[in-house]
């Protein structure tokens, strides 16, 4: 009984500690609050993905790190399902 309760006291931290980590993407990422828009802002031709380009044009400061952090299939394009999955994994309601 003592080894039971000795065991969940031990692994209750690293169950909270798990549960923190955002494993969204790796590396330092800026604040997401500023890119909780609708996708529609970000496709500036409405072809519904959007460039490097298009990302750059409302975000200037961004860095193409950010930019390939929301592109999870690595195609060069955001499209509106990772746009929506991006904001999702930081808190947003879609």
């Amino acid at each position: 009984m003592i080894k039971s309760i000795t065991l969940v006291f031990l692994a209750l931290p690293v169950l909270f500690v798990g549960c923190g980590h955002n494993t969204f993407h790796h590396g330092d990422m800026p604040d997401p609050g500023p890119y909780m828009i609708h996708f529609y802002e970000l496709d500036a031709d409405g072809d519904d993905t959007v460039t490097w380009e298009e990302f750059k044009q409302r975000f200037p400061d961004s860095t193409k790190d950010v930019f390939k952090a929301v592109d999870q299939d690595g195609d060069g394009f955001i499209d509106h399902d990772e746009w929506h999955t991006f904001k999702e994994a930081h808190g947003a309601e879609t």
